[in-house]
């Protein structure tokens, strides 16, 4: 909840992550994540997808300065 004392509810992903140097300082890196499991608060344990996206992508370029 906003005031951070309720449980809007719970996920769980997997899948695949990578991190790819490729020159001297810098680097890719990102994520692909599927909800395997989520719940609702007080509903029965299915996907969450009220509060949680089914899927994520991230992916991250880094330069070090």
């Amino acid at each position: 909840g906003m005031a951070l004392n309720t449980l809007a509810g719970q996920a769980f992903y997997v899948g695949p992550n990578f991190y790819l140097p490729f020159a001297k300082g810098m680097s890719l890196s990102g994520g692909w994540n599927i909800q395997a499991w989520g719940q609702v608060a007080g509903g029965a344990a299915s996907f969450d997808l009220t509060n949680f996206e089914s899927q994520l992508l991230k992916v991250r370029f880094s330069i070090d300065l």
